[in-house]
């Protein structure tokens, strides 16, 4: 029995795509896709998804408000392979978004398999947003998903008729925690994430808590659910996801993406409050007994936070002769000379011991920066400004065309096309790349220029002294 779920990606404070951004990092997630292998996209880049999109909606003048949607796919529990999975993902994203810029991905990390997929709301074609209506998801998306399934031999959901539909469900508002990364967001008057008309209660509620059953066959899912829950109060309910969130999180914002996931509406900070789906009224979780009370949440995680970012080991010694080796020095014209030492001198290179990197992250940054004004300089073998100047006409006028390419592909709007776009997107990356350094060596131009001349006077200086001294050996 597949299900789907949709809800609204909203703009964030400060930067409006964040919560776009973070949609597509999380389903892009490599531990999550077998490396980025149950991966895919379409009118876009996979690389530079979320980059085109901004494009998108910078051309069209659209980058407030609605930033995005989000799509899950959900199989039951040991149900169908990755690859199928995946191949289901895709279809529904090629019939579903035709016009839109979208990456999906399957997840294969829990005991069900489940497809992700973010969308731009702007589309690529003519410009307008997508529209979710009351209804589309019993006469649109549910179908689908079940024509699919078929196709490959899995089990569907059975669809109720729309005035029970409307009957059984409410527009419920939905923090987005599960595309938040790094912190979660708990404030109602910042929500990300709104689920719409027509969203399920999740797989995980109904695969774990109450087993499939022969009573359930033939019979809508929503109603078979009810059944089953009759005997339970609905603070037993909300214990029982509780304490399923919490034998599985990590971490206490972890807990609070879990419960998000299931579709519990979260309220609060020091006093946490949950909104059950469909239900009317919040429920503080200290009226659920006292290991319930935000403390105690996070006690029974544990204090021990664990980070799976992987630290570099610290270098040792190889040899003590490596001062005595040979240098390679690179072939630099004068001018690169003189603006290389010129930053030398002025600080902006500055040697760090590797297990001291993490207190100079500012000062590496530059460095790299600089790494990459050098190499410009020399790649294209730039020996004065001048010729930085002519440089930068050529690629301003490369960009212009590509650009211009890239609105007639996304007019015609072929399937063919979406592989130029990709290496037009790629392209165009780089010359943004090269006209950013060249930009900055244009800051440091006049800089350059004034310590050339007064580099070449000292040089004088010292050629005068050096014949001087010689002409005074001689005569002795």
């Amino acid at each position: 029995m597949a299900i789907t779920k949709i809800g609204t990606i909203h703009q964030s404070p400060g930067t409006p795509g964040k919560h776009l951004k973070n949609a597509i990092n999380y389903i892009l997630n490599p531990e999550k896709t077998r490396e980025g292998l149950l991966t895919g996209s379409l009118g876009c880049s996979l690389q530079n998804s979320y980059q085109d999109m901004i494009e998108t909606k910078k051309y069209f003048g659209k980058t407030d408000k609605r930033q995005g949607y989000h799509i899950i796919l959900s199989l039951p529990p040991n149900e169908g392979t990755a690859e199928q999975m995946l191949e289901i993902t895709k279809r529904f994203t090629e019939e579903f978004l035709g016009k839109y810029e979208a990456v999906y991905a399957v997840h294969d990390d829990t005991d069900h398999l489940h497809g992700h997929i973010v969308w731009n709301s702007v589309s690529c074609i003519d410009g307008y947003k997508y529209r979710y209506e009351r209804g589309d998801w019993a006469r649109i998306l549910q179908p689908l998903t079940n024509k699919l399934c078929k196709e490959f031999g899995l089990s569907t959901l059975q669809i109720e008729d729309q005035e029970e539909q409307e009957e059984d469900q409410e527009v419920d508002q939905m923090i987005m925690t599960e595309s938040v990364s790094e912190n979660v967001q708990m404030d109602t008057s910042g929500k990300a994430y709104e689920d719409v008309p027509g969203n399920l209660p999740p797989d995980n509620l109904q695969n774990e808590k109450i087993p499939l059953s022969a009573e359930k066959v033939g019979m809508p899912y929503i109603v078979w659910l009810k059944n089953q829950q009759k005997e339970k109060t609905d603070f037993d309910l909300m214990r029982e996801d509780i304490d399923l969130c919490l034998s599985r999180a990590r971490t206490y914002n972890d807990f609070l993406e879990k419960l998000v996931l299931m579709g519990y509406k979260i309220r609060g900070k020091e006093v946490l409050s949950l909104l059950a789906p469909g239900a009317e009224k919040a429920i503080r979780t200290r009226r659920l007994g006292d290991e319930y009370t935000v403390e105690q949440l996070k006690k029974r995680i544990g204090t021990i936070e664990l980070s799976y970012s992987k630290v570099a080991p610290a270098i040792s010694k190889i040899s003590s002769n490596h001062r005595h080796m040979k240098k390679n020095r690179a072939k630099l014209t004068p001018y690169q000379k003189r603006y290389f030492r010129k930053l030398y001198l002025n600080g902006k290179i500055t040697r760090y011991r590797n297990n001291q990197a993490w207190k100079y992250r500012q000062d590496i940054t530059e460095l790299h920066k600089l790494q990459d004004q050098v190499l410009l300089l020399t790649r294209y073998e730039i020996k004065n400004i001048f010729d930085l100047k002519e440089m930068r006409i050529q690629w301003e006028s490369q960009k212009a065309e590509l650009i211009q390419r890239r609105k007639v592909i996304n007019t015609a709007w072929e399937v063919g096309f979406l592989r130029e776009k990709k290496e037009i997107s790629e392209k165009l990356k780089e010359l943004r790349k090269k006209l950013k350094t060249a930009d900055r060596l244009y800051g440091e131009g006049k800089e350059v220029r004034s310590y050339g001349s007064a580099e070449q006077r000292n040089d004088r200086t010292r050629a005068r002294k050096q014949k001087s001294g010689e002409k005074m050996e001689r005569s002795i």
